[in-house]
């Protein structure tokens, strides 16, 4: 799954969570649920198919504490943090070094996506 999600084969995502099951996008013990990598990897496309067929909630943590909202904030990526917040992911949450979305995004030096995580309702 992870490899088809880094490829960009939606096709492949679909097939394999629906062959396997939701479970499949756990976490395998690489610290990494098939949403992070995602995220990761920038997959807007990935991204909706993995949020349609499995359960994984929107605001879901790893072990840095970092929801998908903040990896996507950190890295700059607009069209996903807009989608997330569309989905309804908590621009409030902190990490474990007591960063939100919108300080990743300005560590990140994305000062437009920063306001537009801060001025989101």
């Amino acid at each position: 799954l992870v490899n088809a999600i880094n490829r960009g084969d939606t096709d492949e995502i679909a097939a394999t969570i629906n062959s396997l099951g939701a479970a499949v996008a756990e976490d395998a013990g690489f610290g990494r649920t098939a949403m992070a990598t995602s995220v990761f990897s920038g997959n807007l496309a990935a991204l909706k198919i993995v949020r349609e067929k499995t359960a994984t909630p929107v605001d879901s943590v790893g072990a840095t504490g970092n929801s998908a909202l903040m990896w996507a904030a950190y890295w700059g990526q607009t069209d996903v943090v807009n989608y997330l917040l569309e989905e309804g992911a908590d621009k409030s949450i902190l990490n474990k070094e007591g960063k939100s979305a919108e300080k990743l995004a300005l560590e990140g030096g994305f000062q437009a996506l920063a306001t537009i995580i801060r001025e989101y309702n």
